[in-house]
Order: structure tokens, then sequence, then C-alpha cells
């Protein structure tokens, strides 16, 4: 059963700090040197500065500079921990094309499980070099200071109680964030309340939408931190980690996708790819010119929507001009495809391209070959294919959410980059120190 606890949020104290969507940033991985720059320049408060934090000198250590950093925001009253224990709510709006969404979710302190013990539940395999660069960040300063974003299934009764502690009561906080996001934040400190959402959470497994990297991090923190000292298994705030819980049917949650480029291969492997494509999939064709991100969005959405179930995928191939829509062929001999490990992961493009296209061709394990880069914005892959970039493109349909659900549950691991889940969380909304109980 999940262990899911209140605990004893850091924030920021917005009179020292300034407006809150000035100060709040992305995850970790989502910051590329520009984002940085520009999150610097936003304010002197912005969370950047311990989240990934810009190197004040060549050869900086920046996890003792993140540190230092908490440690002075810390003692200038910029950030504050709550007296009280509770869990965080919070309702995000955010504009779409179709007008605006919203999104309500819990920031809990949920206790650390390894993953065979299926109380916690992966959906894709990690690389070391995140997890070292977290870790060496959680040992400089003790905190999380980026959620996970993790999903469950209601039993009944979590969203009812959530939308219950808010009903007219004015927010603790509101943040304003470029691209018209708002958030509100709401705490549940009572003792009944508390009682009630924990036991209603212990029924459902918690599936890591966004953030692996992050969790295997803190069970190695929390491993470091048991091997130096004597630990209350129970309460100590090292045996937890900071999760931003959503439901799966919340009307707010979006689930994109990453979009394949390849660039880098040889004439032979661009030929054996193309032939290996055109013998499992029937292929519909049309020109590529005059597609622009919007054009292209509504003819992936009209193409996904119509297929029914049968696999798909969409094929850039920019130097014949090319858009081809991949259906794969219903009489394929026994053999031609990888065997799946559950008949439901046939629904899975993702796993499809690679197992039957990508790695067959280019060799290697999925998410290791230099010649595949993961797009998930549509803009950003034509732009490419525009500068001579790429040599071909092959665009990716959603995962449906309730194949997802089926197949972590089942146990299964998905290709790298086989979910998108949207809008991410921010980072700097609340934090969780590591030190003390929960």
């Amino acid at each position: 059963m999940a262990d899911v606890r209140p605990f004893r949020g850091m924030r920021f104290n917005s009179d020292r700090s300034g407006a809150l969507g000035d100060i709040l940033c992305p995850p970790f991985d989502e910051i590329n040197p520009e984002r940085r720059e520009d999150l610097l320049a936003r304010s002197a408060h912005n969370v950047v500065r311990l989240e990934s934090p810009k190197p004040d000198s060549d050869g900086a250590d920046i996890y003792s500079q993140s540190a230092a950093q908490l440690k002075a925001w810390l003692a200038e009253g910029v950030l504050a921990q709550d007296g009280r224990p509770a869990f965080y709510v919070m309702q995000e709006e955010y504009p779409t094309e179709a007008g605006p969404r919203q999104r309500v979710s819990v920031f809990a302190a949920v206790h650390l499980e390894e993953y065979e013990r299926a109380i916690v539940l992966p959906h894709e395999f990690t690389r070391r070099g995140p997890k070292e660069d977290r870790l060496a960040m959680m040992e400089a300063c003790g905190a999380n200071f980026s959620p996970i974003m993790a999903m469950y299934r209601d039993p009944g009764g979590v969203r009812t109680l959530l939308w219950e502690a808010i009903a007219n009561r004015d927010p603790s906080c509101t943040a304003e964030a470029p691209g018209n996001v708002n958030y509100k934040l709401w705490l549940i400190d009572d003792d009944d309340d508390v009682g009630r959402l924990r036991g209603l959470l212990k029924s459902s497994p918690i599936y890591i939408a966004d953030g692996h990297h992050r969790y295997e991090t803190a069970l190695a923190y929390r491993d470091n931190v048991r091997s130096r000292e004597r630990v209350r298994l129970d309460t100590q705030a090292s045996e937890f980690v900071l999760m931003c819980l959503v439901e799966f049917d919340d009307p707010g949650m979006q689930l994109h996708s990453f979009h394949r480029a390849l660039s880098g291969l040889s004439p032979d492997k661009l030929s054996a790819l193309q032939e290996q494509v055109y013998g499992l999939f029937t292929v519909e064709s049309r020109p590529l010119g005059g597609m622009n991100p919007e054009r292209m969005s509504a003819f992936l959405e009209s193409t996904w929507s119509a297929r029914k179930g049968k696999p798909a995928l969409g094929l850039i191939e920019p130097e014949e001009g090319r858009l081809s829509v991949l259906s794969l062929r219903g009489n394929l001999a026994a053999g031609t495809i990888p065997h799946a490990p559950s008949s439901e992961m046939y629904q899975c493009e993702a796993w499809l391209l690679h197992s039957a296209v990508l790695d067959p061709v280019l060799g290697g394990s999925s998410g290791d070959q230099a010649q595949v880069d993961f797009i998930p914005e549509l803009e950003v892959l034509l732009a490419q294919i525009e500068r001579g970039d790429c040599q071909a493109a092959f665009l990716v349909p959603p995962l449906d959410m309730s194949v997802f659900e089926s197949l972590v549950r089942e146990g299964q691991r998905l290709p790298p980059k086989t979910t998108y889940f949207l809008p991410k969380l921010p980072t700097g909304l609340v934090m969780n120190l590591l030190t003390g109980d929960v």
C-alpha cells in the first residue's frame, strides 16, 4: 500500500522573493542554457539558482553553489519551511487551442519503495548521467526542489475531498507564470482530512509519469543516508520523496508523444531503413510542401483518430519531399516483427517503431542511438527539417492513457520518450527538505 504523507513544505515568502510567477522554473531536464538565461533574468530569486544553477566561475561546483544559495535564502527569510505538515493542493489553469483547461493535483511526501514491490510503478528505464547529477545535488542540498509527477486511480472520494478542501476558501498563494499559466495553492492540514486522504490513497499504486531519474536518485540518497546514520524508517524525511499526484481521469492531464528525427545516416543505412519500413507497412504518401506546424498538427490529429486501433506512424522523407502515413500490414509472416511481452504493447507505436525498425537497422539499444533525436514539438521538428538537419523523421501518435495504465500495471517498460505528459509541473511552488522528519 502506498504511504502518502503530509509534509512541512519549503516555500518562497513573496514579501521577500517577489512575485511567485517570476521565480518558478521547469524541472532540471527541461532547462537548456538559453532557458536558464531567461529564468535568471526574470528574477534574482528564480529557483533555477537551486534547481540548475549557472556556474559562477570556470570549474565552479554548481552543487555547492546551489547549497550555499539555499542556506542564504533560508537565513534571509526568502524561503521558509512551514511549521505544520500539510498536503498542498494545486489548481493549474492554462490555455489551449480549444480554450482554457484546469488540472488539480496534490503535493505529498511519498514513502520510497523498490519497484519490485509494485507500489510505485515505473514505465521507462533511466540513464546514469542524470541520476549522478541529481544525486550530487541532493547530497549537497538535502532537498527535493522539483516534484516527481505521478498518477493514481481514484478509488472514490479523493477528488471530492480535494474539491471540498479548496471550495469557498482563498488560496494560500497564487502565481501567474509566462504563457498565461495560473497556479493556486491550498493547504490541507486538518487532522481528519489528512487521515481521510492518506487512507484513500493507500489503495492505489503510484504510477510515475515524469521523474524516473529523480525517483531512483531518491532511492540512492535514502540508502546513502542509511549507511551514514541510524534512521527513523517511519518518519525520517530521507525515507520519502516529493511527488505531485494527479488522478488518471483529470481533464487537465495531457499525454502527448515525442517524434523521432534521424540524422548522420550513411546512404546504406538510410536505404536499409526505407526497405525495413516499406516491408512492414503499407505506405500512403503525399507531398510535404506547405506543411506548417498548424497544418501538420491538424493532419496528424485526423490521421491518429482514423487508425481505429490499428498501429500507424507518420514518416517524413525530406529529400523526397514526402509525407507518408504508415499502417502496419495485416498479413505479416510470423516472426517478421518482434514478439511483444504483452498483447497491448502492439498498441504502443513507439515500441513498434523501436523494436521493428530502429533497433534492427541502427543496432544498439533504444535511446542510445546517436542518430535518433527525440523532439516533442512539431515546430522544432519542421524547423530542423527546413535547415537540412534531418534525413528522416518518424511521427508517433500519443499512447492511449488506458493502454499506458494497463501496460505499466503489468510491469512493462516502454521505450525511452514514449510519453510526454503535459503540462510540466512548476519547480519552486512547494519544495521538500530532507533533514529531520516529514
